[in-house]
């Protein structure tokens, strides 16, 4: 879902041919998904039963205020950096990230690696983070807040899959398939279901060059009072870091402080058979 301040827009739409345009617009701006992030004028058209005219002004209008952008070669519309900015912004105010913002800062504190806290895009068919903080080593990953990536790879992303219900498990592979991102990417789906298993037997995932060359990563989940997965909190770092002695160690620590921010949000820790151990 878009959130769309209504302020100066709606004022410059109505300005144009009245108030229902600015509903127009907004479902306009719904039309703009992963799955199909580019549209012409035409296409919109007729998606969405509007006349022509009618989307290319309410393009323009969306255009001069940054919320879509205009590919002069293809003529197709995109979202623009306004509609961005204003993700960033949404994201800012969800209440995981505000609980578990301190917690990751401690966890930062306690293992020296970048922290992640992650959680499923809207369809749930991929991990989108939503805050991190960078290690302080010069050698360190780097992942931009926002960023979507596959669900089958990588700590910060399998922690999510495992714990979504098996029929979201199995959308997930029919929509998005198993890409290889890395020489250790799980490809096979008979593999990722048992790698899943144990991921949901020991709560925690982890990740050693699955999606870049070199990196390693430790997550563990975060559930709400409802008992629903909130999302997932880890640390990711460059392999040379991640060898067998340091994951044991990082293990626990990463696993108590994702508990932490489950209580925090009024949740009850998943109930695990091990936790602790390595690759």
């Amino acid at each position: 879902m878009l959130w769309i301040p209504y302020c100066d827009l709606a004022i410059h739409i109505v300005n144009i041919r009245g108030g229902q345009l600015l509903e127009r617009a907004l479902r306009l701006l719904e039309m703009f998904t992963p799955e199909r992030p580019a549209w012409q004028v035409a296409e919109l058209s007729h998606a969405t039963g509007l006349s022509r005219p009618t989307v290319y002004r309410i393009l323009r209008v969306l255009e001069s205020f940054g919320y879509v952008a205009q590919d002069r070669a293809t003529k197709r519309f995109r979202l623009g950096s306004g509609a961005l900015a204003l993700g960033r912004r949404a994201l800012e105010s969800i209440e995981l990230r505000q609980v578990a913002y301190p917690v990751m800062r401690r966890l930062q504190e306690a293992t020296g690696e970048t922290v992640l806290l992650t959680v499923p895009s809207e369809d749930r068919t991929e991990s989108v983070c939503v805050d991190r903080l960078e290690s302080p080593q010069r050698l360190r990953l780097i992942l931009e807040v926002g960023r979507r990536v596959p669900l089958h790879a990588g700590a910060s992303s399998k922690i999510l899959l495992a714990f979504l219900p098996p029929e979201q498990v199995q959308r997930v592979v029919a929509l998005r398939g198993l890409p290889r991102l890395n020489k250790n990417t799980i490809t096979d789906p008979d593999a990722l279901a048992r790698e899943l298993e144990d991921i949901r037997r020991r709560g925690y995932a982890l990740s050693f060059e699955e999606t870049n060359e070199g990196a390693a990563g430790v997550a563990a989940p975060i559930f709400d009072a409802a008992g629903e997965l909130a999302g997932g909190l880890g640390i990711a770092g460059p392999l040379i870091r991640f060898g067998e002695e340091a994951v044991a160690h990082l293990i626990p620590v990463v696993c108590a402080h994702a508990d932490e921010v489950t209580r925090a949000l009024g949740g009850r820790p998943a109930a695990v058979q091990v936790r602790g151990g390595s690759r």
